[in-house]
Parts: C-alpha cells; sequence; structure tokens
C-alpha cells in the first residue's frame, strides 16, 4: 500500500480538500501505521511551546565558537593529551 499522499497529509500542516480527508480517513481506519503516526502529530500539536531562557542563543553560540576552536586546535596538534606527560621545552626538537 502507497502511504506517500496520507504521511505527507499528516506531516505537513496544510489543508486538504473534503475528498482527501475522506480518503485519509478511511485510510485511518485500516492502517495503524498512519493512525499512529496522527496520534503522534496530534500530540505534537498540543503540547506547548517555551521560549528559550534569555541570552541562551548568545551563550549558545558563544560556547560553540570555543568548542570549535580547541577543536581546531586539538586537530593540528598544540594541545597535548592531558594522560601524558608535558615534554621539556625543545626536547621534541
Amino acid at each position: 500500500m502507497n502511504h506517500q499522499p496520507f504521511e505527507d497529509w499528516l506531516l505537513n500542516d496544510k489543508l486538504i480538500d473534503p475528498k482527501q480527508k475522506l480518503e485519509l480517513d478511511a485510510h485511518l481506519r485500516m492502517c495503524a501505521d498512519c493512525s499512529a503516526l496522527a496520534e503522534t502529530g496530534v500530540a505534537l500539536r498540543s503540547v506547548k511551546k517555551i521560549s528559550p531562557a534569555a541570552g541562551f542563543t548568545t551563550r549558545f553560540q558563544a560556547r560553540l565558537a570555543l568548542q570549535k576552536a580547541a577543536d581546531r586546535r586539538r586537530r593540528r596538534g598544540h594541545i597535548w593529551p592531558p594522560s601524558l606527560p608535558r615534554p621539556l621545552p625543545g626536547s621534541l626538537h
């Protein structure tokens, strides 16, 4: 059975025409998978949406930038693994 049009109708928030609504209702009575998808969609749409705490985006972006910089340094070998003793200056040349 082709579930594609029904899944599209369930996952998109667009209105469907009356004929499509009849087709969807008939399909949902016969298909447990699409019925579960419909129930999940109803549950997700009913969840209260909240905004992030003030400054969240700025803090997240700053932390991400620090993490990316640390990853770049690690890839270049500028950070000695913490489990190894540090070499004496000039001893690696």
